[in-house]
């Protein structure tokens, strides 16, 4: 082993293992992800999740995009322009229908505590009952015969 092996090692075989490496680090990060969500009870986040999972690659595609590089390979598949724009597309009516349901569902949980809550306004009948007797409230004060015959 000598020097130009060290150096040709670390510019070339090197950088794929730690390309590689990074690379197994997001997966790992990614399977993590899909395990807390396939063990939350919660099933619906599924879908959540999904969509989480889909934004993030989309958001790693446009991170990573070459304008120059993709001109270059529009001639020669002009149909990748349309598959990209035809899924944007698609994740942002799915953005705006989960954000319609999630509004929707939580309208109907603030409807329903509301009318929870309008069930159990005002006191129990015990403790008002408990009031009026400690004060003397709501009672008319005994008659005279009442008075007299106690």
């Amino acid at each position: 082993m000598n020097t130009d092996n060290v150096r040709n090692w670390h510019s070339g075989g090197y950088q794929d293992w730690l390309k590689d490496q990074l690379w197994l680090d997001q997966m790992y990060a990614k399977l993590d992800f899909a395990r807390e969500v396939l063990q939350d009870p919660e099933r619906s986040k599924l879908r959540e999740a999904s969509l989480c999972i889909a934004i993030k690659q989309m958001y790693q595609l446009i991170a990573d995009f070459d304008p120059v590089a993709f001109i270059a390979m529009l001639p020669e598949d002009p149909t990748s322009y349309a598959r990209i724009l035809n899924a944007l597309a698609k994740l942002a009516e799915v953005g705006l229908k989960y954000d319609r349901e999630h509004a929707e569902a939580h309208g109907a949980a603030v409807h329903r505590k509301k009318k929870a809550d309008a069930k159990t306004l005002g006191l129990p009948a015990l403790t008002r009952d408990q009031i009026e007797q400690e004060f003397n409230l709501l009672r008319r004060p005994p008659s005279s015969t009442e008075a007299n015959g106690a």
